[in-house]
């Protein structure tokens, strides 16, 4: 997808991975009356993506978007007969109407738009958070660290997985195909020479 111009703030917004931290900083640009329409959209996708607490007694928010990754990943281990594809796709179809996918879809190439930044964005969290988990880069219960090499390749095997392979065994292409181009354009940013990815993805 293309991208559409972005203010100094808007690009804050997508380099933050604090909720809280990124809400205030589209309301600076929502009050400095930049992009209106798209920031409000953008805002909508916000109180979707992080409508939920950690816990009641802290203002911390749980992410929807990555919520949805973990899901699609859970789904790599379960039989996906008739039956059990019927019941995930119920679910993940349940979700993507929580996160505010449909309603992005329905405001057309705009919403599109913001709704591929936002998954671009998830994609983005989700490979620093693994990067940075100890538990992540290591093996062997936890006693041996692995290389970078071999986390990044790990991260690429999710990101396939959740972006490509249980799509089309969900036969969901279409419904996920902006979280799927979200999520791989974002690996691609994050490592562009990594040729075997691409030929997985293209």
């Amino acid at each position: 997808m293309t991208g559409i111009m972005a203010s100094e703030l808007i690009r804050q917004y997508y380099e933050e991975s604090d909720p809280l931290k990124r809400k205030e900083i589209l309301e600076r640009s929502l009050e400095k009356g930049e992009e209106p329409e798209a920031n409000q959209m953008r805002m909508e996708l916000w109180n979707c993506r992080y409508a939920k607490r950690i816990d009641k007694k802290s203002p911390a928010r749980a992410d929807g978007f990555l919520r949805l990754w973990m899901t699609m990943k859970f789904f790599s281990g379960s039989r996906m007969g008739a039956f059990g594809r019927r019941r995930n796709q119920r679910e993940v179809r349940n979700l993507l109407k929580e996160l505010g996918f449909d309603k992005m879809k329905e405001y057309g190439r705009v919403g599109e738009q913001i709704l591929f930044q936002e998954c671009h964005h998830a994609a983005r969290v989700y490979v620093t958070a693994c990067s940075e988990d100890k538990k992540y880069s290591s093996t062997l219960l936890g006693l041996m660290s692995i290389s970078k090499d071999k986390v990044q390749e790990k991260i690429a095997r999710d990101t396939v997985l959740v972006a490509k392979i249980i799509p089309e065994e969900l036969q969901m292409k279409k419904e996920l195909q902006i979280f799927s181009e979200g999520s791989i354009q974002a690996y691609k940013d994050l490592f562009p020479n990594d040729r075997n990815f691409l030929s997985q993805v293209d």
